[in-house]
């Protein structure tokens, strides 16, 4: 996560929609509150069932890569 990033964000950029941010949290039990969320912070995305660009699926995958 970067400066300014939310789970809104994340979820739009990820997994095609905004809206999906609840599944971001309901995979990342350990998030105390989701409008507050550290620039470094480690969170797990699950894809499933994703409609989103296949721009957005690989920008996943290069970023899944690049933390290795």
């Amino acid at each position: 996560m970067q400066v300014g990033d939310t789970l809104e964000s994340i979820a739009q950029k990820f997994l095609g929609s905004s809206t999906r941010w609840k599944d971001i949290l309901e995979a990342n039990p350990g998030i105390a509150n989701p409008h507050f969320i550290t620039p470094g912070e480690t969170i797990r995305i699950q894809v499933r069932d994703v409609n989103a660009k296949q721009a957005t699926i690989q920008q996943v995958f290069t970023n899944v890569i690049s933390n290795f």
